[in-house]
């Protein structure tokens, strides 16, 4: 019974494995050249089979367009042939996102593209299914120096069984306010879908006064490239209130030198791989990928709000968050730090090496970055933050997408070092109250 049951979990496992192979996986022939970089397997016309959009990359147009085109079945010949294709305003790979969603109410699907293009612009283009043909219309071709979000209405309880239609949500663009003399000022154009034109038309206008900060200041860091503002994120950044008190529950950390992203809530933390940063007008747009689940983006844009604040939207690769606003959206303060001189933390490096030993076994440090503890072993950082030195242990190899990490607080001397587990947080480390670990040095051989 028991090897029945094994056979049966390995069964179930490799039809969940093909199940997801059978709808990431194209099911047409991509012209030479081509290549997929994303898959969207779904019904939009209602028969029995599901039809595709392909969202793809032509290595004859290495700056081109990315492009979307639609697989749809053929009873005719037994099989998906490709029925309809158009571009997009995105051009950067690693910033494209797509997703379906039913953005005028009448239930007929819209395909949602965006992401950035060679300008630095924020791109989104909506196509609309053609009711009983297998084409799109391009209803919203849409571009900005700023950001672009699609503003979610509350939908009628008959709408959701079926029984009448909904509004139609809105789209906003942010933009410059080129008669401002400050920088940060912005342009909302708000626009609304338009039966008449089948078309997303403008329908508002609205400015949105910035921050008045030292204009110096904010030229050098939105200079275009992203080295700088990179620099400017490099820290811990509390989430802050609409009265501007900080939260103790809900933090985010920068560290562009070893290309990570880290999200706080509560006790738990989720640990993104730092891919890419396109600087924007206002800031930068990251694409970054989680180290436990590498199969899962998170998309973040990122504006400069004041001296120390940002404002931060988070998604996900497989679907845009609208409406709702993100679990992580909002403002964010870097939080206040005494740290020592850049030049005083320099003598702190991040890599040693050295041997330790003590009553919970032998320490060892090596100057790739590897650790050995006893029977566990992966990759270390020695860090400074707010004056204090700490020491980052996290098992498994750097490239495994582990989720077991420890921080510790250092105290270390010529011949000793103790680590003291902690948890770090909005208003600096937490001491987890966990016993002390003490480690004398081995003399070098």
């Amino acid at each position: 019974m028991q090897a029945g049951g094994a056979d049966a979990g390995k069964d179930s496992d490799r039809a969940e494995k093909l199940a997801f192979e059978d709808v990431s996986n194209a099911k047409i022939a991509l012209a030479e050249g081509e290549s997929a970089i994303s898959v969207i397997t779904q019904d939009f016309d209602g028969d029995p089979q599901d039809e595709q959009i392909i969202a793809i990359r032509k290595a004859a147009e290495p700056d081109g367009p990315i492009y979307l085109a639609y697989a749809d079945f053929d009873d005719t010949v037994g099989g998906y042939k490709r029925v309809w294709d158009a571009a997009t305003g995105t051009t950067r790979t690693r910033t494209f996102s797509v997703f379906v969603k039913d953005l005028i109410g009448d239930r007929s699907l819209c395909v949602v593209a965006s992401g950035m293009n060679g300008a630095g612009e924020q791109t989104m283009t909506v196509f609309r299914k053609q009711i009983d043909r297998s084409g799109f219309d391009k209803i919203a071709d849409l571009r900005t120096d700023g950001s672009i979000s699609v503003s979610e209405k509350d939908r009628s309880q008959a709408y959701h069984m079926g029984m009448a239609s909904g509004a139609s949500y809105k789209i906003s663009i942010y933009g410059r306010d080129f008669e401002s003399a400050n920088i940060l000022d912005q342009i909302e154009t708000v626009y609304d879908f338009d039966p008449a034109t089948n078309r997303y038309e403008r329908v508002g206008v609205a400015r949105i006064p910035g921050a008045q900060i030292e204009q110096r200041r904010v030229r050098q860091l939105l200079d275009g490239t992203p080295d700088k503002f990179e620099r400017f994120l490099d820290g811990l950044w509390a989430f802050s209130s609409a009265s501007g008190e900080l939260s103790t529950r809900q933090y985010v950390l920068f560290d562009p030198g070893r290309r990570e992203v880290i999200f706080y809530s509560d006790d738990t933390q989720e640990v993104f791989t730092w891919e890419n940063s396109n600087a924007t007008r206002y800031g930068l747009y990251l694409t970054t990928k989680n180290i436990s689940v590498t199969t899962l983006r998170r998309l973040i844009d990122i504006e400069l709000e004041s001296a120390d604040s940002i404002r931060l939207k988070a998604f996900e690769d497989i679907r845009l968050k609208i409406g709702v606003v993100g679990r992580w959206d909002g403002t964010y303060r870097k939080v206040s730090s005494n740290k020592a001189p850049e030049q005083a933390e320099a003598k702190r490096p991040a890599r040693i090496k050295a041997e330790y030993e003590g009553s919970d076994g032998l320490l060892r440090f090596q100057a790739d970055g590897r650790y050995d503890f006893g029977n566990e072993n992966g990759v270390y950082a020695f860090f400074m933050l707010e004056g204090r030195e700490y020491l980052e242990l996290r098992k498994g190899k750097s490239d495994a997408g582990s989720a077991s990490r420890a921080v510790y607080s250092v105290e270390r001397s010529s011949n000793s070092i103790a680590l003291t587990k902690v948890r770090l947080g909005a208003h600096g480390a937490e001491d987890l109250h966990e016993r002390q670990l003490s480690f004398k040095a081995v003399p070098s051989k």
